[in-house]
């Protein structure tokens, strides 16, 4: 078992917490003396820094690393999809089933997505108006929910967690994550043990899509 060194990971802003969060936790328990870094940015960003052999693995939308320049350098692990749930304060409007999502600000962890929304809020985000918030973090987000001063979007887990109100989305809605890896480098026994602990924790909480219903406030 690797008793040292550094697992330098990369993520994405959904799958950084709870994924994450709990896969380190775990590791941290039979591996108490690694160091674990996690970095943040845009997918190309992250996926430069892994071609340079600045980050160990990088867990992020699969889909911007089928679309880059790198794509064959990369191997894409597929996790399990989560459901995207719409969150917000329990006394907000749609909490109540009152008004449209597109009526209210927004706040969307840093890069927001630009697709997979109303037509109104993509021809925002086309204009630079879009998201009303954009902050760093999910758990960003969620402060501001909190509020009552934007609404947000986050995996189930973490709406679960959060205590506030959740309003499903189509069943499309979900997270499409994947451990990303280059192909030609050796990992070490520490890095194929972070990447075996982050498979575990992502299978064993996957949360059934069709159970995002219940959890619907307005039904």
């Amino acid at each position: 078992q690797p008793s040292g060194g550094t697992v330098a990971v990369g993520s994405g802003p959904y799958p950084l917490q709870p994924l994450l969060t709990d896969a380190i936790a775990r590791f941290a328990e039979a591996h108490p003396g690694v160091r674990v870094t996690v970095t943040g940015g845009p997918s190309e960003q992250l996926l430069e820094t892994l071609v340079d052999r600045r980050l160990d693995l990088v867990v992020c939308n699969r889909a911007k690393f089928a679309s880059s320049g790198h794509a064959d350098e990369v191997l894409s692990i597929p996790l399990p999809p989560e459901p995207l749930m719409l969150v917000c304060a329990p006394d907000h409007p749609l909490a109540k089933g009152q008004g449209d999502s597109a009526d209210f600000p927004w706040a969307l962890p840093r890069p927001a997505p630009g697709s997979n929304f109303p037509r109104a809020l993509r021809t925002r985000f086309a204009a630079g108006q879009f998201p009303d918030y954009e902050l760093d973090s999910t758990a960003a987000c969620l402060d501001m929910a909190a509020s009552g001063r934007a609404i947000t979007v986050v995996p189930q887990r973490l709406a679960l967690r959060s205590g506030l109100a959740m309003i499903a989305l189509p069943g499309s809605e979900v997270t499409r994550d994947a451990i990303h890896l280059l192909r030609n480098r050796s990992r070490s026994a520490l890095v194929a043990a972070f990447v075996a602990v982050l498979k575990e924790v992502a299978q064993a909480e996957t949360i059934p899509s069709n159970s995002a219903a219940s959890a619907d406030p307005a039904r």
